[in-house]
């Protein structure tokens, strides 16, 4: 996997974690908490390819609207 794959992946990434926490975020009167959040990125190595994961938790006030 080139670099600039590598690139486009991560800020595809990024931009749909911003999107879907705004989606949350303007559904309810009270803002999410994010918390646990980690990122792994695998480098290629030889014949095999990289791999990015980004995980985390979110918790909002059960009157949120989804």
């Amino acid at each position: 996997m080139s670099c600039r794959v590598a690139l486009s992946l991560t800020a595809g990434v990024v931009g749909l974690g911003g999107a879907g926490a705004f989606a949350v975020a303007y559904a309810g009167d009270q803002t999410p908490a994010l918390a646990h959040s980690t990122a792994r990125y695998t480098a290629p190595d030889g014949g095999r390819v990289g791999s990015l994961t980004f995980s985390t938790e979110v918790t909002a006030s059960s009157a949120s609207r989804a």
